[in-house]
């Protein structure tokens, strides 16, 4: 996967010229929260994901540029309302620092933004077991999560991830 992110529509046309399916945009966003309703005029709600990283405490989630660049004057639920008013197809959160006891995933950031917007959301972070994904999706209420680096690094596979989750109540497709 490579991680390229359009600050123009033109840029953003470039990328789906070369295959992409689906754009993702974050600091250029909250630079230009604009370039949201631009890119989805352009290209449909389908192709644009919005990514947010966000950090704080008590319901008090800060935006950042990146997940390790500056903060924004965004906090994360209004941020995840303005880019689902602007049209973004979906919003990927990922917490600056992962969760309050310790996890992958903020649970609480999660089910604040999933409240807050009816567009799909994404769990972004770093699981180290099953039940990471799991909390996303059922505490969390995220929509789809990132496996990331628990498959890539071989510890679980796509089909023991599918398995855990339909054993645990939620129904997916699994592939023979």
């Amino acid at each position: 996967m490579v991680k390229v992110e359009p600050a123009t529509v033109v840029e953003a046309s470039q990328l789906f010229d070369a295959g992409a399916a689906r754009v993702a945009v974050q600091a250029a966003a909250l630079r230009d929260p604009n370039l949201i309703a631009s890119l989805t005029r352009t290209f449909g709600s389908e192709a644009l994901a919005v990514a947010m990283t966000a950090g704080g405490e008590d319901e008090d989630w800060r935006v950042f540029l990146s997940h390790h660049g500056d903060a924004s004057e965004w906090d994360a639920v209004t941020w995840a309302r303005v880019a689902e008013a602007q049209g973004a197809g979906e919003l990927i959160v990922e917490s600056r620092s992962g969760g309050r006891h310790g996890g992958p995933f903020d649970l609480e950031l999660l089910a604040a933004v999933s409240a807050a917007v009816a567009r799909p959301v994404v769990a972004s972070g770093d699981p180290r077991e099953i039940e990471d994904l799991f909390d996303a999706l059922m505490i969390g209420n995220a929509d789809a999560v990132v496996v990331g680096s628990l498959v890539r690094s071989g510890r679980r596979t796509v089909r023991e991830v599918k398995v855990f989750l339909a054993e645990h109540g939620l129904p997916l497709q699994l592939d023979p």
